[in-house]
C-alpha cells in the first residue's frame, strides 16, 4: 500500500526588486527541515529577455526546445545556483521517494508574481532532457503561491462527507464566452460523479450570475466553488457578475467574494476565468486568487491562461476524484497535471511555432510543445492540505500508485509516465496501457466503478 506523502516545506522568498539595476533578491526563509539561507542572494533580472518567450507560451507558439530553454532562465531566476539551488536539490534529497517538498513561493512583488514559475526547468539528473525535468511535472515537487502577510498560517479541520457539495456559478456580461460549451464540460465531469461512495451535489447552477444569486446559493454551504467567467483587476481584483435588471456588468471585489465564500465554509476555490490568476504588474493585491487565500480561503486554484477544453476536463475529472478521495491538494493539482500532459496538444497551436534558436522572422518544423499542464496555478497558505481525509480509499491507493511510478522514473532516468484518464463510471481503475506522447510514456487510467 502507497503511503499519504509527506511535504517538506521549502519557503522561498523574492523581493526588492529594482528596475534600475535589473534585478532582485531571492532567499531560503527559515524552516526545520531546510534551515535558511546565509543571504539572500542577487539575481540579475531583465524583462525583455522573456519577453519573447511568454507571449509565445500565453499563445501557445512554443516549441519544446524553446519551452525548456524558457525554464531553465525561470530556474536560474528562482533557484539560483550554488546556496539556494543546494538547499532545494538537499531537501528533496531528505524527502525521500515517498515524501514531497512543497516549495512555498512568496513575493510581494506583483511583476514577479505575474511570471508563471509553473514552468520552471531544474534537470535533477544532469544532462537529461524532457518533460519530467519541469518541477511541476514531479508529483514530488509541490509550487505553492501565497504572498507574505501578518496573518498566522489557517488550520483547515478534514471532513469526510458522503456528499460533497459544488457551487459552479457561470457569468458573461461581456457577451465573449462560451459558456455553454463550459456547461457542457462540467457536465462531463461531474454527472454520476461517485468516488468511492462520496458523490458531488452541484446542480442546479448559476448561468448569468449575479450578486444576489451567488449570495443565496452559498447559504447552502458548498465546500466548492468553480467560477467560469472573467477577472479583471483595477488597483484591486474582481470577478465580473451580472446585474439583474439588464444583465449589465457588476464587477465584484475578490475582497467581498473571500468574505462570503470563508463565511460559507467553501474550501477550495477553482477559478477558469480567463484572467483570474493575472496581476497587473503595479498593485500589490490586484490578482483575485492571492486576495481569497490572504483572506482566509484555504486552497485556490486559478488558470494563469487560457486552457483548452479536452485539458480542462482531464485536469477536472482527476483533480476533483483526488479530493474527493482523500488525497491532498499538492497530490490532486500533481495527477492533474500529468492527466493534461496526456492529453492531444495538436490542436493547441494559435498560429506558427516559433523557435527561440531561430531568428525572429524563422518558424519552426517541430510541433508545438504541451504547455496546459502549466496552467493551473495552486495557492494556499494552510500547512495541511489534506481536506477531505478518507481511512481507506481504493482510488486514492491507485492514483498514489500511478504518481509513485512517475516519481520512480525520473529517479532512474527512465520513460516519463504521465496519466491519462478516460471517464465511465465514477471511479479508476489503473490499467497497463502505454502510449508514447512526446517521446513519453503515458499509462491509461479508466475512470470505472470498482
Amino acid at each position: 500500500m502507497t503511503k499519504e506523502r509527506q511535504y517538506l516545506d521549502f519557503y522561498l522568498q523574492l523581493r526588492d526588486l529594482d528596475r534600475l539595476a535589473k534585478s532582485f533578491k531571492v532567499a531560503v526563509l527559515p524552516s526545520p527541515a531546510v534551515g535558511e539561507s546565509r543571504e539572500a542572494t542577487t539575481v540579475n533580472y531583465n524583462y525583455d529577455e522573456l519577453a519573447k518567450s511568454l507571449v509565445r507560451l500565453e499563445h501557445r507558439q512554443i516549441d519544446q526546445k524553446s519551452l525548456i530553454q524558457l525554464g531553465e532562465h525561470l530556474a536560474n531566476l528562482l533557484l539560483p545556483p550554488k546556496e539556494i539551488r543546494n538547499l532545494f536539490e538537499q531537501v528533496i534529497k531528505d524527502a525521500g521517494q515517498d515524501g514531497g517538498v512543497r516549495l512555498r513561493l512568496l513575493t510581494s512583488e506583483p511583476e514577479l508574481a505575474r511570471l508563471p514559475w509553473e514552468y520552471t526547468y531544474l534537470p535533477l539528473n544532469p544532462g537529461e532532457t524532457g518533460y519530467r525535468h519541469f518541477l511541476v511535472l514531479n508529483p514530488q515537487i509541490s509550487l505553492v503561491r501565497h504572498e507574505p502577510i501578518a496573518k498566522k498560517h489557517p488550520k483547515v479541520e478534514g471532513i469526510d462527507p458522503k456528499q460533497l457539495r459544488l457551487l459552479v456559478a457561470m457569468a458573461n456580461p461581456k457577451k465573449d464566452l462560451n459558456l455553454e460549451r463550459e456547461k457542457n464540460n462540467l457536465t462531463k465531469v461531474f454527472e454520476e460523479f461517485k468516488v468511492d461512495g462520496v458523490t458531488l451535489e452541484w446542480q442546479p447552477l448559476l448561468e448569468n450570475a449575479t450578486i444576489r444569486d451567488l449570495k443565496d446559493a452559498l447559504m447552502k454551504k458548498p465546500e466548492l466553488f468553480y467560477f467560469a467567467g472573467h477577472g479583471h483587476f483595477d488597483q484591486e481584483g474582481y470577478i465580473l457578475l451580472q446585474t439583474a435588471a439588464s444583465g449589465a456588468t457588476y464587477s465584484m471585489p475578490a475582497t467581498e467574494l473571500a468574505l462570503q465564500l470563508k463565511q460559507a465554509g467553501v474550501r477550495v476555490a477553482v477559478f477558469g476565468a480567463c484572467e483570474s490568476a493575472q496581476r497587473d504588474g503595479a498593485s500589490e493585491w490586484a490578482g483575485v486568487a492571492p486576495t481569497l487565500v490572504a483572506e482566509g480561503v484555504p486552497v485556490v486554484v486559478a488558470m494563469q491562461y487560457e486552457i483548452l477544453d479536452n485539458h480542462a476536463i482531464a485536469f477536472s475529472e482527476i483533480f476533483y476524484a483526488a479530493l474527493a478521495a482523500g488525497l491532498s491538494v499538492d497530490e490532486a493539482v500533481a495527477a492533474g497535471r500529468l492527466a493534461m500532459l496526456g492529453q492531444d496538444a495538436s490542436n493547441q497551436r494559435k498560429l506558427e511555432v516559433v523557435s527561440e534558436s531561430s531568428d525572429s522572422k524563422s518558424f519552426s518544423n517541430e510541433e508545438p510543445a504541451n504547455v496546459q499542464w502549466g496552467v493551473p496555478v495552486l495557492y494556499m497558505r494552510s500547512a495541511d492540505s489534506i481536506i477531505f481525509p478518507r481511512k481507506t480509499s481504493a482510488v486514492a491507493e491507485q492514483i498514489r500508485r500511478v504518481i509513485q511510478l512517475n516519481i520512480g522514473s525520473i529517479k532512474n532516468g527512465s520513460d516519463f509516465i504521465g496519466l491519462k484518464a478516460k471517464r465511465a463510471k465514477g471511479s479508476f481503475e489503473v490499467i497497463s496501457n502505454i502510449e508514447v506522447i512526446d517521446k513519453s510514456k503515458v499509462i491509461v487510467v479508466d475512470i470505472e466503478e470498482i
